[in-house]
């Protein structure tokens, strides 16, 4: 049965009763940490159900740093994409005058 578990206070994540599985869903992405063995746990992010690639080894010592890692991957390509979407909307804007 899962359980609502919070790491931040940015976002919920949802875990399995032993607490080695996580998952939070938010918009068009996905982040997923599991717990591999007693020492490993394994990360990754998805927008739009493809992996953001990312130069960190999807693998961390303990539950926090990989939640945190996912939370830091996860924010640093949502601000990346409003960017280029300011970006584009301006590019759009200035040729029209």
């Amino acid at each position: 049965m899962a359980k609502l578990w919070k790491n931040t206070d940015h976002i919920p994540w949802i875990c399995d009763e032993d607490e080695q599985d996580f998952f939070a869903s938010i918009g068009d992405y996905s982040l997923r940490v599991e717990q591999m063995d007693t020492r490993r746990w394994w990360w990754r992010v998805c927008h739009l159900g493809d992996p953001i690639p990312t130069l960190l080894n999807e693998h961390a010592t303990c539950r926090s740093s990989a939640i945190n890692l996912a939370e830091g991957v996860y924010f640093g390509h949502l601000a990346a994409t409003r960017a280029q979407e300011q970006t584009y909307i301006h590019q759009l804007t200035k040729n029209r005058k």
